[in-house]
């Protein structure tokens, strides 16, 4: 084990380096291009941050996405077909609202992957709001169990039941209003700026962000509030004014 260890930029590009002539001798004619995901290629890498490669091959069957640990760095190779990368990276997937927004950085072959990056899903509408849809019923019972924690007093399953809450409502707001997040870091940000937005958000976050959830009565409330703003939104603004 080499523990975890703070990298720079550089360090990582100068990795990238080495692993791109490892991946060019091992897979020859099947290597169509290679990128870099993530923080690392929007140069907004910090100090313990990962590396994420995407190698796209014509066959997947002889390749599968690796984790390794390179000198106290995670690295992640991901091996994708373009078709299979598009499915369930760029149309609207279960993983949409994270990364939707794209961005690979071009490491050989910057024609494909400029092509990758200008992507469009289809159908945004449709797909998004069968998504929400999806959703609801986990966003309903985690909100539950938050709930239960409050009036019970549990503060252990308060602490874990309630970011899981939070995550999930942010999902459900990144596929309501048909916009994925940029980054990881910018969810919160991000959320606040949307059109479709339950009442009692900002509350909701301040007490997220701060960790004064342990009030269960003002806590219960304020969840209340939002889950029955959000069930308003999406019947009267969002469900009956798409097509």
């Amino acid at each position: 084990m080499d523990g975890i260890k703070k990298h720079t930029h550089q360090e990582r590009m100068e990795l990238v380096k080495r692993i791109v002539s490892q991946i060019q001798a091992k897979l020859g004619k099947n290597l169509l291009a290679i990128a870099i995901d993530g923080s690392c290629a929007r140069n907004a890498d910090l100090d313990y941050s990962d590396l994420e490669m995407i190698v796209f091959v014509e066959n997947t069957t002889n390749v599968e996405t690796s984790h390794e640990i390179v000198d106290g760095m995670l690295t992640v190779i991901v091996y994708e077909t373009k078709e299979s990368y598009i499915q369930k990276y760029l149309d609207i997937s279960e993983v949409w609202y994270a990364s939707g927004s794209g961005g690979l950085l071009s490491i050989y072959n910057e024609e494909f992957i400029d092509a990758i990056n200008t992507y469009k899903p289809t159908n945004i509408s449709k797909k998004c709001r069968t998504k929400v849809k999806l959703r609801w019923s986990g966003y309903q019972e985690i909100t539950a169990k938050v709930l239960n924690a409050c009036l019970s007093k549990d503060s252990e399953l308060l602490a874990l039941a309630f970011p899981k809450m939070v995550v999930e409502l942010l999902t459900i707001l990144s596929y309501a209003n048909q916009t994925p997040y940029k980054t990881l870091g910018s969810y919160i940000t991000q959320a606040q700026t949307f059109k479709i937005l339950p009442q009692g958000f900002t509350k909701l976050i301040d007490i997220y962000v701060r960790g004064e959830y342990a009030n269960s009565d003002e806590t219960r409330k304020i969840v209340e509030d939002i889950f029955t703003s959000m069930e308003h939104l999406l019947e009267i603004e969002y469900f009956r004014t798409l097509p």
